[in-house]
């Protein structure tokens, strides 16, 4: 069961107040900061409001906790992509627990690598 600070958070991000997601999801990674859920959901309001630069730590925290934490690293990766860091981001996809192919990023860096 996830903490009500979580549950409120994904509730005002849904609702697009992200300010109060912000607010409520660093609120959450200061009580649990070994939850990769958490910093999860952190990195994807950051995302949500076009702040990359801060997204990358809490979705690369998130990784590091459990890389199966359902799209952590993925996201993790695309930030990376999106601040044209893109070796740091195929290492990203490649900590992914569960990777999927077709994702349109980390196809085109597999395919840029090699």
């Amino acid at each position: 069961m996830l903490p009500t600070v979580l549950q409120q958070g994904q509730s005002a991000f849904r609702c697009e107040g992200l300010a109060e997601a912000e607010r409520l999801f660093a609120e959450a990674v200061r009580s649990w900061p070994m939850s990769a859920v958490a910093h999860k959901w952190l990195g994807m309001t950051y995302a949500a409001e076009e702040k990359f630069v801060l997204a990358e730590a809490p979705f690369r925290r998130a990784c590091e906790i459990d890389r199966n934490e359902p799209e952590a690293c993925y996201y993790w990766g695309r930030t990376l992509f999106s601040l044209s860091r893109f070796e740091a981001a195929l290492q990203a996809y490649e900590k992914d627990a569960k990777p999927r192919r077709g994702k349109t990023c980390s196809e085109w860096l597999l395919r840029w690598r090699h």
